[in-house]
């Protein structure tokens, strides 16, 4: 940081003290700025990897749960006919379907109750230039 020099053997002026003020700050608001830059950054990164890994179990949960349902069909198969078969199997997947449904539901509703949204979450800036203090 610059020291301020005396001009003349006389204490700095008020504008040159000013300028200097502003300056620092300038430069302390592009330093914030460029620390939630490489959190949003970092966030991004980590979401985008845990979108990636989420697809990947869901597309192997759900080729899990095809041949589950259609090993259980055809076990019904051996005591029922085989229409009654897919309809239990597909009853009761409806069933779990619409539960997963409500509870997602809940979920968003319970979200949308609380005021929380992650706008308003992502950085809380303290007035006291202790910097970011929490995302």
């Amino acid at each position: 940081m610059a020291e301020l020099e005396p001009t003349n053997g006389r204490e700095p002026s008020l504008a040159n003290a000013l300028e200097r003020v502003l300056e620092t700050s300038q430069r302390v608001l592009l330093d914030r700025l460029e620390l939630l830059r490489i959190a949003i950054v970092e966030d991004l990164f980590l979401t985008l990897r845990g979108i990636a890994t989420l697809s990947a179990g869901a597309a192997l949960a759900f080729g899990s749960w095809f041949f589950l349902m259609a090993a259980v069909v055809r076990w019904l198969d051996e005591q029922l006919p085989l229409s009654a078969s897919l309809v239990i199997v597909g009853v009761f997947n409806a069933a779990i379907g619409g539960l997963l449904i409500l509870a997602g539901m809940r979920a968003i509703a319970r979200v949308g109750a609380t005021g929380r949204s992650a706008a308003s979450a992502v950085v809380r800036v303290d007035t006291r230039g202790e910097g970011i203090v929490g995302r």
